[in-house]
């Protein structure tokens, strides 16, 4: 299964309250409609808005998208399913797509060993790779790249 990063500019909507994380959406009661729920440096917002317009929620109503939306900068960073309907409406709407890559799936998840490591880490379960390593039972250098491939997945993600 293929993904496509895609990197879009922010909605002057989005822009004029001033988002500084995505926090995510949901379809209203009527379809035209979608509700963000961003944070401000001021608070937490929800705001509904009517998408006729945007990529991005025409690929929501179309069950394309992948995860959550995040804003990155003056940008929203999404993953959409790789399938001809997404690429015609990414076309469509290009004045808003700053940039789209292929992303292979295996490379924008994580394992789930991958998540427990991150959990263990997090939680304070475990505070070092050496204690990784202990706590699952593996050496290391294995503990280390588990870790390294982990952080190195959200990155690519996020960024």
């Amino acid at each position: 299964m293929r993904l496509l990063k895609v990197r879009m500019r922010q909605c002057e909507k989005l822009r004029s309250i001033g988002a500084d994380s995505y926090l995510g959406f949901r379809i209203a009661s009527c379809p035209e409609r979608i509700e963000h729920v961003v944070v401000s440096s001021r608070r937490v917002s929800i705001f509904s808005k009517r998408c006729d317009d945007c990529v991005l929620a025409k690929l929501v109503r179309a069950t394309h998208v992948v995860g959550t939306p995040i804003i990155a900068g003056d940008s929203i960073v999404f993953l959409v399913n790789d399938n001809r309907h997404a690429r015609r409406l990414l076309a469509q709407h290009s004045d808003d797509i700053v940039e789209v890559e292929e992303v292979d799936y295996r490379e924008a998840y994580l394992t789930k060993r991958q998540r427990q490591v991150l959990r263990l880490l997090a939680s304070g379960e475990a505070s070092n790779v050496s204690r990784v390593a202990r706590k699952l039972g593996i050496s290391k250098p294995a503990a280390l790249k588990l870790v390294k491939n982990s952080i190195r997945k959200i990155v690519e993600r996020y960024s």
